[in-house]
């Protein structure tokens, strides 16, 4: 049996690397980015339990999306 060697160097991005990577450019009013991080967490499929934990129990994680938003 040969084994194959892959290029396994892979971009990883965290929920919210990728949350603020899908959030349209040019928001200034962190109200209207909040609400689009949940639109945007439904839109990949998280469940209403997964959502509810990321916006209102970690308490890292809209933070960490804002600072990762470049609008």
């Amino acid at each position: 049996m040969t084994f194959t060697k892959y290029n396994t160097k892979v971009n990883h991005l965290t929920t919210h690397e990728l949350v603020a990577s899908r959030i349209e450019k040019g928001l200034t009013n962190e109200l209207q980015i909040i609400c689009k991080v949940g639109n945007i967490l439904r839109d990949m499929g998280k469940s209403n339990t997964q959502i509810n934990y990321l916006m209102n129990i970690d308490e890292d994680f809209l933070s960490e999306v804002v600072s990762c938003y470049k609008g």
